[in-house]
């Protein structure tokens, strides 16, 4: 009479097997975690240079030079306002044309970079 079931040899392959794609399917989901967490410190990256942005072109008289600092969380960020052209205009107060570039730096070199620009009154040397 012959018993029914599996060999041990038969187990252990089916052990096997099961364990090789449990590591690949371990391997996608950290690799897709891995993804999401940049992608997350990249908006939070562009959220902070949008801000820095932001406050920067609302000014009457945008403080040209460099301007540099960081977060609590780890962000650095420089700040460059330039001064592009000073402009005539019709009721002869002359307008300026400024540039201001934001970049913010976290981790290991990972980067974003904006530039914005607008009229504004001159800066006064």
């Amino acid at each position: 009479m012959t018993e029914g079931g599996f060999t041990l040899l038969e187990v252990i392959v089916a052990i096997a097997i099961a364990a090789a794609g449990m590591a690949v399917l371990a391997a996608i989901l950290g690799g897709n975690l891995d993804r999401v967490v940049r992608s997350g410190n990249r908006e939070d990256a562009l959220a902070r240079a949008r801000s820095r942005l932001d406050s920067a072109l609302v000014l009457t008289h945008p403080a040209i030079g460099r301007q540099e600092g960081s977060d609590p969380d780890g962000y650095r960020w420089v700040m460059e306002t330039r001064q592009i052209a000073v402009l005539p205009s019709g009721r002869g107060i002359p307008l300026a044309f400024y540039a201001v570039d934001v970049e913010v730096l976290w981790g290991n070199g990972a980067r974003v970079h904006l530039t914005g620009r607008r009229f504004a009154s001159p800066s006064v040397p």
